[in-house]
């Protein structure tokens, strides 16, 4: 007994789709070699290198020993506060009167002691 001719629409119809959702799935896919197409590392296998842009560690130890910071280490917070103090004293401060002393795209605080922003 042959198919109905209805029946074999629909599965010709539900191969086509498939055919469709498939070409697109390989044209999302990621290519070889430089990978520039790639806009989400959620399907790495292995740590990205420094030189890749990575930090070569898989826990937040190894992320921080790799570019020579030791985990842990009080030193490291008080650098990381001190830079912070001289760029934060090396914006303008904006009073609120008037425009923004900076260009978009630049920082200010806002206030004496207030946050450091972002012109937008």
């Amino acid at each position: 007994m042959a198919p109905e001719r209805d029946t074999l629409a629909k599965l010709s119809a539900a191969l086509d789709a498939a055919v469709l959702l498939l070409r697109a799935a390989i044209r999302r896919r990621a290519a070889s070699g430089d990978n520039l197409d790639i806009k989400s590392p959620s399907g790495l296998t292995t740590p990205l290198s420094l030189e890749q842009g990575g930090t070569g560690g898989r826990t937040h130890d190894e992320a921080r020993t790799a570019p020579g910071l030791v985990p842990g280490d009080p030193g490291f917070s008080a650098l990381a506060l001190q830079l912070y103090d001289t760029l934060a004293s090396s914006v303008p401060v904006w009073l609120g009167g008037g425009p923004i002393p900076v260009a978009r795209g630049q920082y200010y605080r806002q206030g004496s002691g207030g946050p450091l922003l972002k012109a937008e």
